[in-house]
């Protein structure tokens, strides 16, 4: 998870900066998943990856910890 100074230097314009101190950043997911549970009336596809940062989850697919491969694999076979 990014701190607060580097977040600001990815993200410069992003609204979303602007959280109280020590307000972890995960805390937009589950504010974004309840908006779109209130919009579209269910709650989105959502997988939590812990101890995953924006990129393991992907150059992980395929070895022994692959969850994001799983989890998608999963919501596929729903539709196989």
């Amino acid at each position: 998870m990014l701190d607060g100074k580097a977040y600001r230097a990815h993200f410069p314009d992003d609204p979303a900066y602007e959280l109280p101190p020590g307000v972890p950043r995960q805390l937009n997911s589950a504010a974004l998943m309840e908006a779109l549970s209130a919009r579209d009336g269910h709650a989105p596809q959502f997988a939590w990856l812990k101890g995953h940062n924006h990129l393991s989850p992907v150059l992980g697919m395929g070895s022994r910890n692959d969850l994001l491969g799983k989890a998608i694999l999963s919501e596929f076979r729903k539709y196989l």
